[in-house]
């Protein structure tokens, strides 16, 4: 079953596949004070994974309901629950549905609007897939040279042609492709194909065991893209567990720094910014967004150079409008941005 493809999108996909090969080899650098970088956190030991200080802080983060903000032992800085009620009246100005989860490396502080309450989360999904397939790779079961040829059938879930992000839709069979090659095309570019190439490489038990090490317990990639017709239940996620994947990246719980490294370069070509809309050169942007018919969403590590990174998930549900939605989202993180680099 072939398709006939419009020349002017072919050389579309060509173009993005050349951009994002081109940044393969960049440079990774993240502006972390040279401190943290020499320091050798204290370790404890958590089921079969290091956890530092900063990841207890994380999970312990997550046993508290929506609050208005906390940080270190449970107490937030003045400016923060200043920063917290500036958020809830901005939303409100908007009238829209917004889930917000912030979680700052440095100080410990988090903030949380309906961050519990669980979505649709289209794209953004695909960051636990990212974690997933990374643990693999450490684990032994894969290795990021291993091989793929791609079919006609990748291109398909059943009779349902994969469209939406990415290249390899129009790609030519017989090509191939290496794990990390699909995993740079399923972040950067958020490439369906490459994402449900991945998940059957791995199998949902496999997403799903990494997703329970992590305790998200309302988190789950069962359906891959563009699955329409399938009995199982759909994706779902919350800010806050979103976040949470974001913090186990950045703290490299499943695997080791050389692998978190390669996702966090993926992570930082992605062209798409939401987060990073407003930020210009006060961050580096690692993040993956989502976008649905009543979704638009991003999730972002962000990285400074003379402070920790924040961890910062945002979704608007049912936007009236896209584009208004995107640049809320941009105006949101500016506002948090802007208030978090006077807390070091």
């Amino acid at each position: 079953m072939k398709r006939a493809l419009p020349l002017t999108l072919l050389m579309i996909g060509c173009i993005a596949a050349v951009l994002y090969l081109a940044g393969k080899a960049a440079p990774f650098t993240r502006h972390l004070p040279e401190t943290l970088l020499q320091s050798t956190p204290d370790e404890s030991t958590a089921g079969d994974c290091p956890v530092d200080p900063a990841v207890r802080e994380g999970r312990r983060a997550a046993a508290s309901p929506d609050n208005a903000a906390s940080g270190k032992s449970g107490k937030a800085p003045a400016s923060l629950t200043a920063l917290y009620e500036q958020l809830k009246s901005r939303i409100a100005e908007r009238s829209v549905a917004v889930k917000l989860s912030l979680y700052d490396f440095s100080t410990g502080a988090q903030i949380k609007i309906g961050a519990h309450e669980t979505f649709n989360p289209a794209s953004m999904i695909k960051t636990l897939l990212l974690l997933a397939v990374l643990e693999e790779v450490e684990g032994g079961g894969l290795s990021m040279s291993d091989t793929h040829l791609l079919t006609e059938g990748d291109k398909y879930v059943g009779e349902t042609p994969v469209a939406g992000a990415g290249t390899l839709q129009f790609a030519e069979t017989g090509a191939v492709y290496s794990v990390e090659e699909l995993l740079g095309l399923m972040v950067s570019l958020s490439d369906n194909v490459a994402t449900n190439i991945l998940f059957d490489r791995i199998g949902p038990r496999r997403i799903s065991a990494t997703a329970q090490k992590l305790e998200l317990k309302r988190t789950a990639f069962t359906r891959k893209m563009y699955d329409h017709h399938s009995s199982l239940p759909l994706n779902e996620a919350t800010a806050f567990e979103l976040n949470r994947a974001l913090i186990a990246l950045e703290n490299a719980e499943l695997f080791s720094e050389e692998l978190q490294e390669k996702g966090l370069r993926m992570m930082l070509r992605t062209e798409d910014q939401r987060i990073g809309r407003y930020l210009g050169g006060l961050a580096d942007v690692a993040n993956k967004v989502g976008t649905d018919s009543g979704f638009i969403g991003d999730m972002a590590l962000l990285y400074f150079p003379d402070r920790a990174p924040l961890a910062l998930t945002i979704a608007v549900l049912d936007p009236a409008a896209p584009e208004e939605a995107v640049d809320f989202i941009g105006e949101l993180a500016l506002l948090i941005v802007e208030n978090l680099l006077l807390l070091k």
